[in-house]
């Protein structure tokens, strides 16, 4: 387990990184090249794949974490079936999403599309359409890195789906900077995408014996099992998406295009800490799900309680960091370029704070499918947000939208801790037990309990 978790925190290190060297390029690049309108008009086209990912109905997320544990429990023929229903029901929810967003793309009318400064019409229902397309065929990511998770391979996974991110960032920088424009950027992403999830699949199904491509083993009672998780898990990132880009679409309404890119650089500054617990959070999830699977609770009990601590010395440090130094961190990053308020700095640094306290941790109810206990409650506050942010940017500017993220930030920090403590109980929180967890060291398994 050691191992596979060390392994695991050095492949998200590099892809946390990927994302944000290309975050940290691609926003001064883009505005420099494009100008702040038409940057800001392709941040709203390229948000609605973030609306899409959720269209497989969650069954991707949900099926891999029973596959996990039906992998574990050498029971592979259940999870052969668990994975062919889930590809089933993926592939035709792919099916019908393309036909409604290419439907969608051509009847819109042009006002929908039209931005004063920004593309030109037809360009943007062409890139609209490409990115859809994008969103379709990442649909199946989630799926094919559960296969890799069960057999000990997400670090080969997550190293592959990284490299595809940075040639997508690169794609996106080339067609700015060549003159390709929005079509192109477009373009860039959907093709590398393609070619990630081809070498995905190939690897995945490869590593792990009961797993091969096709819908032979799928079931109705599996697909009705899968349901209630399923749709539990569609939620999570719908209320991501609404939150990350809904609130974009606020601000832009609210107030004008230029604004978006202030409340999105800063917002994606504030989230490196996140990126950064991430990158330890991913890889002990499925050990957390084995561990509760095979009844070793103690085990799992030191698993949550290292990742908590390690949640509250990177939270504390981001806090400090955004707050004390975050103006001068965007003035140096964007040329000047962004100038956002100092307390819209502020209150962000505080919201990440809170953030750190409780997206990660999450993830350990995600692990088990008890992402119920959470799932909704996101739901309803991140749509309640969208609406909250229209209205606060309209009376305070885009300080507005910093005040109501720190509000979901508030709610969502009291609701998964209070579901933590109902569905584990208090975590271990013995520094030598932890340390046991690492390379090197050495300690008999506990019983479960």
């Amino acid at each position: 387990m050691k191992k596979r978790v060390l392994m695991g925190i050095v492949a998200m290190g590099y892809s946390k990184g990927v994302v944000a060297l290309m975050q940290l390029v691609m926003v001064p690049v883009l505005a420099k090249t494009w100008g702040l309108t038409l940057y800001g008009q392709w941040l709203i086209l390229a948000s609605v794949p973030m609306f899409m990912g959720a269209s497989d109905l969650g069954f991707g997320l949900a099926a891999s974490n029973r596959f996990i544990a039906e992998s574990a429990n050498k029971q592979d023929r259940e999870a052969l079936t668990t994975f062919h229903s889930a590809l089933l029901l993926i592939s035709i929810c792919g099916a019908t999403l393309v036909a409604l967003s290419y439907a969608l793309c051509l009847l819109l009318p042009d006002s929908t599309f039209r931005v004063e400064g920004g593309l030109p019409t037809h360009d943007a229902r062409i890139t609209l359409a490409l990115l859809c397309t994008y969103a379709v065929v990442a649909l199946y990511m989630p799926l094919m890195n559960g296969v890799s998770r069960s057999v000990g391979k997400l670090a080969k996974a997550v190293s592959i789906v990284a490299t595809g991110q940075m040639a997508e960032g690169l794609g996106v920088i080339a067609a700015a900077l060549l003159g390709a424009g929005a079509i192109g950027a477009a373009a860039a992403m959907l093709a590398v995408r393609v070619s990630t999830i081809s070498i995905l699949s190939f690897t995945a199904t490869r590593h792990a014996g009961w797993a091969h491509l096709g819908i032979g083993q799928a079931r109705f009672q599996r697909i009705k099992d899968l349901t209630r998780p399923a749709f539990a898990a569609m939620v999570l990132p719908l209320s991501q998406a609404a939150f990350l880009q809904g609130t974009a679409f606020a601000v832009g309404l609210a107030g004008t295009p230029a604004m978006v890119p202030l409340y999105t650089t800063l917002r994606t500054l504030s989230r490196i800490g996140l990126q950064v617990m991430s990158a330890i959070a991913i890889p002990v999830m499925p050990e957390f799900a084995i561990a509760r699977a095979r009844g070793d609770n103690a085990l799992a009990s030191r698993i949550g309680g290292m990742l908590t601590m390690g949640c509250a010395a990177v939270g504390l440090g981001a806090t400090l960091t955004l707050s004390l130094f975050g103006v001068e961190i965007i003035h140096l990053w964007t040329g000047g370029v962004v100038q956002p308020p100092y307390l819209m700095v502020l209150i962000f640094g505080i919201g990440i704070g809170l953030d750190l306290l409780w997206a990660p941790l999450s993830d350990l109810l995600l692990a088990v499918n008890r992402h119920e206990t959470y799932s909704y409650t996101y739901l309803v506050s991140a749509f309640l947000v969208v609406g909250l942010t229209y209205v606060l940017v309209q009376r305070f500017g885009v300080v507005g939208a910093a005040a109501a993220n720190l509000c979901l930030e508030i709610v969502m920090f009291l609701t998964v801790t209070l579901s933590l403590r109902r569905n584990f109980g208090r975590f271990e929180y013995d520094l030598h037990s932890m340390l046991d967890l690492l390379p090197g060291r050495r300690r008999k398994s506990a019983k479960p309990g």
